[in-house]
């Protein structure tokens, strides 16, 4: 696998892409700079010289354009990885849901905590040792932040049942989101003690080693999980990334494949599917992932970017915009996106409107801008 470069590195090439196209193009349209005639005594006709024919062929703009895009769609490795870790982050700080879909649930997944806190304490009135309550209740308030109530629930629920391994599942995340990793293996490792066949702490200890790094254990682990719970498609999705960060690409993917076939409108797994082919250079089934995704969660610009540059890779320019255009109408601060528009205006020759993406590239991170200023002016000067 190719190194990674940071994400600013891919956005700073496409900085320099973009200067040094208008400054060549827009140079170039302008025709040779003609100097004023001097006056000088007519010289006899013998002594009159032809002036010397440029026999070089006018500059097309492809021809500039062309190679550095080439350079831009190099580096997008960094952006795939980015997403990945983005993704993990992402799935890490939810709090793990494996109970029943009962009353009250469905308000507390929509953030609608108050309404959802309400039904879930008044059925504790008639059902105080009600353990699907209890968990649902104490997940409620860990999405809503209040990881101290959280936690005071879910441990209730232990020392009214402690095979109830679900809850020791949510305890240890509350554990690893307060930074105390040790609590929560603690707490997942008694869970295992207390109840051998329950997939929750299994998948527990495996986030916690994917958190340290130790991928082998982490993989291990969710195995074990996937064994024990074959149905969760969420667990895959964590099995698949750490398969990435392991740099097995083929078991990424077919763990992702299996996350779609337990839930097919998974979106995120098609979406980490492509982008685990992207990466290993298989584009054109990249692009097929992508558009699954887009179908399951028509609003998904990170989908619309990837298809982006699918298509940018495929020199269809008009089909790039297209799709940079509508990441942009979905996430208007999206600042890769803003990159993938001005090289897809420069390919089909809109360079005012390259121009005016470049600029709001520039305002969404200023810093990042003039960092790249003596970036540019060493490109320029290699080029001279």
């Amino acid at each position: 696998m190719k190194s990674k470069n940071t994400i600013g590195i891919l956005v700073a090439i496409g900085l320099i892409a973009v200067l040094v196209i208008l400054i060549i193009v827009f140079n170039a349209s302008k025709g040779p700079i003609v100097e004023p005639e001097a006056v000088t005594p007519e010289a006899p006709a013998s002594e009159v010289t032809a002036p010397p024919v440029d026999t070089q062929p006018p500059l097309d703009p492809k021809d500039v354009i062309a190679p550095i895009v080439k350079k831009v769609l190099e580096e997008t490795d960094a952006l795939y990885e980015r997403t990945l870790v983005a993704y993990k982050t992402k799935i890490n700080a939810e709090p793990p849901y494996w109970g029943k879909y009962i009353a009250g649930y469905v308000d507390a997944k929509e953030g609608r905590y108050p309404e959802a806190i309400e039904q879930l304490q008044r059925r504790l009135q008639t059902s105080p040792n009600d353990l699907e309550n209890l968990y649902t209740l104490a997940w409620t308030y860990a999405k809503k932040g209040d990881l101290a109530q959280a936690e005071q629930i879910s441990n209730r629920c232990l020392e009214i049942a402690p095979e109830f391994s679900r809850a020791a599942l949510l305890t240890g995340w509350i554990k690893v989101t307060q930074g105390d990793n040790a609590a929560a293996m603690a707490v997942c490792q008694k869970a295992i003690e207390n109840n051998p066949n329950a997939a929750g702490p299994h998948y527990g200890i495996g986030r916690l080693y994917a958190l340290v790094g130790d991928h082998d254990q982490a993989i291990a682990s969710y195995l074990e999980a996937a064994r024990l719970k074959p149905d969760a498609a969420e667990l895959y999705l964590h099995l698949g990334l750490v398969y990435e960060r392991a740099e097995e690409p083929t078991n990424a993917q077919q763990a992702f494949q299996k996350a779609i076939e337990l839930n097919e409108q998974y979106a995120e797994a098609y979406l980490l599917k492509g982008v685990s082919l992207d990466i290993a250079g298989r584009h054109e089934e990249a692009a097929t992932a992508y558009q699954k995704a887009m179908v399951q969660q028509p609003v998904f610009p990170e989908a619309q970017l990837f298809m982006g540059i699918q298509s940018l890779r495929s020199e269809d320019a008009q089909t790039a915009i297209r799709y940079f255009t509508q990441a942009l109408s979905m996430q208007s601060n999206y600042p890769e996106a803003h990159l993938g528009l001005g090289l897809a205006y420069m390919s089909s020759g809109q360079f005012d409107k390259a121009r005016q993406e470049l600029e709001f590239l520039k305002q969404l991170s200023p810093d990042m801008a003039a960092n790249l200023t003596a970036l540019i002016q060493d490109h320029l000067s290699q080029d001279n």
